[in-house]
């Protein structure tokens, strides 16, 4: 903008401010506008922003721990729709899959609360460990007993899994060893995604109850 342009406009200001409070509070605001973000607030943005960038890819050590093998960047308004908890449900049981009547596996519901407390979806990896009862000990786990593995980021393998009536995750994992009636168990559940920290779950139950 030339000198005698600017002046005009100026002038014109003025005049505007005389007359019109409105207009001049209206134009002020335009001019402000155009002229783009303080080199301050664009700072600030970008630092809000690349606070959420993920670095490189972290090596696991220990196998429990809540940090995952690979992260993703996700953006702010989806974080509040991703899993922060897992939760055994109480309907989890063990069940008879076979015509003998033994029971040969158990019947898993799994719960995943965002971080309200409701329920939501969850896209990532299961695995399920059975561990032998430990009495009388802090450490409830005993010996690894069988392990599954149950992926669920494709879509149709969540969709398969997912109980739209009780809002939980039902996986039917049958033992080919057999689960002794009357006897207690350890059930460990460990939900690894790349959008999320590691997530576990514990729940001690008896077998044929």
């Amino acid at each position: 903008m030339t000198p005698k342009a600017l002046r005009s406009w100026e002038m014109g200001l003025k005049g505007l401010r005389r007359y019109c409070p409105v207009g001049f509070v209206l134009a002020a605001f335009i001019v402000a506008v155009s002229s783009g973000c303080r080199p301050s607030d664009r700072a600030r943005w970008e630092a809000f922003w690349g606070s959420d960038q993920e670095g490189a890819p972290t090596v696991l050590d220990n196998p429990y721990s809540t940090t995952p093998a690979t992260t993703q960047a996700v953006p702010p308004t989806l974080e509040g729709l991703l899993p922060k908890k897992i939760r055994i449900h109480p309907f989890t049981g063990t069940r008879t899959f076979g015509e003998k009547g033994n029971i040969t596996g158990l019947d898993v519901r799994i719960e995943a609360l965002d971080p309200y407390g409701d329920t939501t979806k969850a896209f990532g990896d299961f695995r399920f460990e059975l561990h032998s009862f430990m009495p009388n000990s802090t450490e409830r786990k005993a010996s690894k007993l069988v392990t599954w593995e149950v992926p669920l980021t494709d879509p149709k393998d969540n969709f398969v899994h997912w109980n739209s009536i009780n809002r939980a995750y039902e996986f039917k994992l049958q033992w080919a060893a057999g689960i002794t009636a009357g006897q207690r168990y350890v059930l460990v559940a460990v939900f690894t995604s790349p959008y999320t920290k590691r997530l576990f779950a514990e729940r001690i139950f008896i077998a044929g109850q």
